[in-house]
């Protein structure tokens, strides 16, 4: 009678839904209260690739976001949408919400995870419920309450929107592991695949937990549990996911370049377009093994936070990884209980990924799937205790949910106040003169104004994230269009700094004095400078960079 007069009460679909709503609230509130998205990455390639992309534009320019003007920009498509053509207080809820619709899939991998807390089984109602219940929605509010996803909310950034793909793969894992029947089983590993090899098409460094899954997945083979045929299926899903999403562009870099991951690993690939180089972020990695350990208790701590740019403070990291180093050691005696497998999935799949993370990136918001899932960690910890203290189990997740909240230090990037206008950009036409070639010579972001200029303006950056020489075919490209150009203007910081001035030097360029002058946008005013050439820039190239830059090499400016 009771589940009759209450639908939600047990174990009933609206819980996920009630999640759900939660979750956008809360994110709602969170990007509400930062303010407008105004982030390094948004301003440098967030905007301007897909803008590029959709208005054919993308090979007139020389890597105008540098490093990343090469990265997948199709995964951005929607929030480029959102900015430039919805009032910015409108296209921030909308990212925000999106970050929002982790919490039901958290929900539902915590319900997997706790199935017959207290001995309720699936269906139970009573206390074993209700504990069942308190400790879901505990995972909940541990997973959205943490330092990536408040500092993203509202955001260009896809760390914590395509953890929607991850989170979803986790929970087919999940029903995949305790499916009986093996075709069903089967379905769902490649499910988890596809879904992983999407988010991982649209950016690459979702691959860490592409890799984490196959390796939890491979570790239950081992242990006799699953069908080695589950790795094929998941496999196979995963590179279908990948073709369907970061296929094309995989495909165009290689055609343009002969690098299907452009710039990246061009010592692997040798590209003549850039140099012979890996071109990796090595900046968070730590210097050996020995950061397996110390930066989760650096994290645990709190006296530093290793792989953020800003003063995060957040120890649902080293709790996530802690308890699942414990539930792995201690699930594999009792494997063969098919409950166990879930909790047991998602500690291995926590460590695998972490591990991957550890030694390819370090970068900590790259980990935001794993911060998600802490609560979900620590419930599977829990559920590993004796039957007799399951009944304690929710409030003891409400209590760390309290503690992990107050205990956590929220920043955020780049924000601004919301306005009329998201970059107030202004006094381009008092600089543009047709046919004018704009030169970027340092890092300062500036992508999301190429598309306030006329068609006739062309961008290039020559110095910054990825400098350009003229020994390659980005370089030899950009040395062409100086030698072509009419008219030659940088664009920088103000003051610019004397590593842009030397850039500049370095393709016979220096400021013409007194002929300056200010293009103000919503948070700095930047500085443009008539350039003269002062020196002859040598534009012969070996054949193999002529041909890269005859098919396009050097006009690209996509992204991540």
């Amino acid at each position: 009678m009771r589940s009759a007069r209450n639908p939600c009460s047990a174990h009933k679909p609206c819980h996920p839904s009630i999640a759900a709503f939660a979750g956008v609230v809360l994110m709602l509130i969170v990007a509400g209260v930062s303010g407008q998205d105004y982030n390094w990455d948004l301003l440098n390639y967030h905007f301007a690739s897909p803008e590029l992309l959709l208005s054919g534009r993308s090979e007139v320019h020389v890597a105008p976001s540098g490093l990343q003007s090469w990265f997948n920009p199709i995964g951005y498509i929607p929030a480029y949408l959102m900015i430039e053509h919805l009032p910015p207080w409108l296209a921030s809820a909308l990212l925000a919400a999106a970050v929002g619709l982790n919490a039901p899939l958290i929900y539902l991998i915590a319900d997997r995870v706790g199935a017959g807390l207290g001995g309720a089984g699936l269906g139970g109602a009573g206390l074993g419920g209700v504990a069942r219940v308190r400790s879901n929605y505990a995972c909940v509010a541990i997973g959205m309450s943490g330092a990536v996803v408040f500092s993203e909310a509202g955001t260009s950034f896809l760390d914590c929107t395509l953890s929607i793909a991850v989170l979803g793969a986790v929970l087919a894992a999940i029903d995949a592991v305790r499916a009986i029947e093996r075709t069903r089983a089967m379905r769902l590993f490649a499910v988890s695949g596809a879904l992983l090899g999407m988010a991982c098409g649209l950016k690459l460094t979702i691959a860490v937990f592409a890799v984490g899954m196959a390796v939890a997945v491979g570790l239950l083979v081992l242990f006799r549990y699953l069908s080695p045929l589950t790795i094929v299926m998941l496999a196979m899903g995963g590179a279908i996911g990948f073709a369907l999403t970061g296929g094309w562009w995989a495909w165009r870099m290689w055609d343009m370049f002969g690098n299907p991951v452009f710039p990246m690993f061009n010592d692997m690939f040798a590209s003549p377009a850039a140099p012979a180089v890996a071109t990796v972020d090595t900046t968070y990695l730590p210097q050996g093994w020995a950061g397996i350990v110390t930066y989760p208790w650096h994290w645990l701590i709190g006296d530093t936070m290793p792989g953020s740019e800003i003063a995060l403070r957040d120890r649902r990291y080293p709790v996530a990884l802690v308890v699942s180093l414990i539930v792995a050691v201690m699930a594999v005696r009792k494997i063969r209980v098919r409950q166990q497998a879930a909790a047991l999935l998602v500690a291995l799949f926590c460590l695998a990924s972490y591990l991957v993370w550890l030694f390819a990136f370090s970068i900590l918001r790259y980990l935001a799937p794993i911060e998600m899932l802490a609560g979900v960690a620590l419930l599977a910890g829990l559920r590993m205790l004796p039957a007799k203290m399951a009944q304690h189990i929710g409030v003891v997740m409400i209590g760390a949910a309290l503690l992990l909240s107050l205990t956590t230090r929220h920043e955020v990037w780049g924000r601004a106040r919301f306005g009329g206008d998201w970059f107030g950009v202004g006094g381009i036409d008092a600089i543009h003169r047709p046919n004018t070639v704009y030169v970027l010579p340092g890092d300062t972001p500036l992508g999301f104004m190429i598309h306030l200029f006329p068609d006739d303006a062309r961008f290039m950056r020559i110095g910054g994230t990825f400098p350009l020489s003229i020994d390659d075919g980005l370089g030899a490209k950009a040395a062409a269009m100086i030698d072509a150009a009419p008219r030659l203007v940088s664009l920088s910081a103000i003051p610019m700094p004397p590593h842009e001035i030397a850039a500049l030097r370095r393709f016979g360029l220096r400021r013409a004095n007194g002929r300056c002058g200010v293009i103000k946008t919503k948070t700095a005013d930047v500085e443009t400078c008539e350039l003269q050439r002062v020196a002859p820039v040598s534009t012969t190239v070996t054949p193999a960079a002529s041909h890269a830059m005859r098919s396009g090499a050097a006009t690209m400016s996509v992204t991540r």
